[in-house]
C-alpha cells in the first residue's frame, strides 16, 4: 500500500486499549486480538492513555505487551506494600528520541570517544597541563609595538621617552645610591623612563609617571605591586621602570612602611594596613610577583592604606592568560 493511500481502518472491541469500541488500523486490531472478547487477556480493565504513552496507535502493542505482565503481578497482590512495589515496577516506558537516545549511548560509554561532553572537557586541561610542564610548547604571541622582552615572562611595554629624562630630588638620590654608592652624590641621573612592566602571571605593571596624568575616573591604579626584598614580602608604589648601560632593568618606587604590628598579630598576618609610602627604593623587576591594590582607610583619624591581592594568580599563571594590553592605559 502506498503512503498516498488511506490506511484501513477498523473497529476494535477489546476493553483494554479500546474500552470496547474504536476505530483503529489494521495492525491495531491484530496486536489487540488477546485483548478482545473469548481472548486470553480479555478481562484486562480499561488503561487510560498517559504522557509516558506512545501517540501513533501502530506502536502501542509494543507498551501493551510490555505493561501486562506487570499488570498481572499487581492484579494478585492483595497488600498496599505488594501494590506500591508492584506500581514502581510497572511504570509505562517510552522511546528515547534519536537525539536523546544517542547522547544517553555516548554518556554510558563514559563520554570518552571523539567529540563526546567529558572529552571536551579534558582536552583544555590536558594542554594546560602540558604547557606548565613544557612552555615552549605554548604558541607564542606576538609582542606589542615597542616592547622589549626581559626573559622568563616579564616584558617592558611603553610608553617611553624618546629622550634621557633629568631626575631630581629623592628620587635622584635613590637612584644614586643603588648604582653608584661610592660615586658622586650631587651627580646627574638622566634615563629613559618606560610605563608599564608585563608580569609572568599575564598581569600589567603600570606606574605612577603615567598614571598621575590622567584623571581619577580614567586610571588603573595598577601601579602597586609585591615584590621580594632580602627574603621578604614588601609593597611599593612604582614611580617607573628603566634600563641600565649594562643590560639591567629596574624600577624606581616608594616603599611602603611595615604593616601594623598589633593588626598584623591580630589578624594572624593576614591584614596589612600601613601609612603611605616613606621613601624611595630602586629594585630590579624580576623581584616584583604581582600587582597588587592599596586600598585607602581611616584608623584614629588618619590617612591609612590596606593590602589586596588578587587570589588565583598561580593558577592563571598556568593557563597563560594575559591581560589586555592597552597603550593608553
Amino acid at each position: 500500500m502506498s503512503d498516498s493511500e488511506p490506511r484501513t481502518r477498523v473497529r476494535c472491541t477489546c476493553q483494554r486499549f479500546c474500552r470496547g469500541s474504536k476505530s483503529v488500523s489494521l495492525a491495531t486490531w491484530y496486536n489487540h486480538a488477546d485483548y478482545r472478547p473469548g481472548g486470553q487477556k480479555a478481562h484486562y480493565t480499561y488503561r487510560p492513555r498517559t504522557l509516558f504513552d506512545e501517540i501513533d496507535d501502530d506502536d502501542e502493542s509494543s507498551s501493551s505487551e510490555s505493561s501486562s505482565s506487570d499488570s498481572e503481578s499487581s492484579s494478585s497482590s492483595s497488600s498496599r506494600s505488594s501494590l506500591s512495589s508492584s506500581g514502581s515496577s510497572s511504570s509505562y516506558s517510552r522511546k528515547s528520541p534519536p537525539h536523546k537516545k544517542r547522547r544517553m549511548e555516548q554518556e554510558s560509554d563514559g563520554g570518552m570517544e571523539q567529540g563526546g561532553p567529558m572529552q571536551m572537557d579534558i582536552d583544555p586541561a590536558q594542554q594546560n597541563a602540558l604547557y606548565a610542564i613544557l612552555p615552549q610548547l605554548a604558541k607564542s604571541t606576538p609582542l606589542p609595538r615597542g616592547a622589549r622582552d626581559l626573559g622568563d615572562g616579564f616584558v617592558l611595554l611603553r610608553r617611553r621617552d624618546e629622550l634621557p629624562h633629568l631626575i631630581l630630588g629623592e628620587r635622584a638620590r635613590a637612584m644614586r645610591e643603588y648604582l653608584v654608592p661610592d660615586g658622586d652624590p650631587e651627580a646627574e641621573v638622566c634615563v629613559k623612563r618606560w610605563a608599564r612592566l608585563r608580569l609572568p602571571n599575564g598581569q600589567i605593571a603600570r606606574s605612577a609617571w603615567k598614571e598621575k596624568m590622567k584623571s581619577p575616573r580614567n586610571v588603573r591604579m595598577a601601579r602597586n605591586v609585591k615584590f621580594v626584598q632580602n627574603n621578604r614580602a614588601e609593597i611599593a608604589e612604582v614611580e617607573f621602570y628603566f634600563r641600565t648601560r649594562d643590560g639591567r632593568t629596574l624600577a624606581l618606587a616608594g616603599l611602603y612602611p611595615r604593616p601594623d604590628r598589633e593588626l598584623w598579630e591580630l589578624s594572624f598576618q593576614t591584614a596589612w594596613s600601613c601609612e603611605k609610602p616613606d621613601r624611595f627604593i630602586v629594585f630590579p623587576v624580576q623581584d616584583i610577583r604581582a600587582v597588587v591594590a592599596m586600598i585607602p582607610h581611616k584608623r584614629n583619624g588618619q590617612d591609612y592604606f590596606f593590602l589586596v591581592e588578587k587570589p588565583g594568580l598561580d593558577i592563571i599563571s598556568l593557563t597563560g592568560d594575559i591581560e589586555e594590553d592597552d597603550e593608553d592605559a
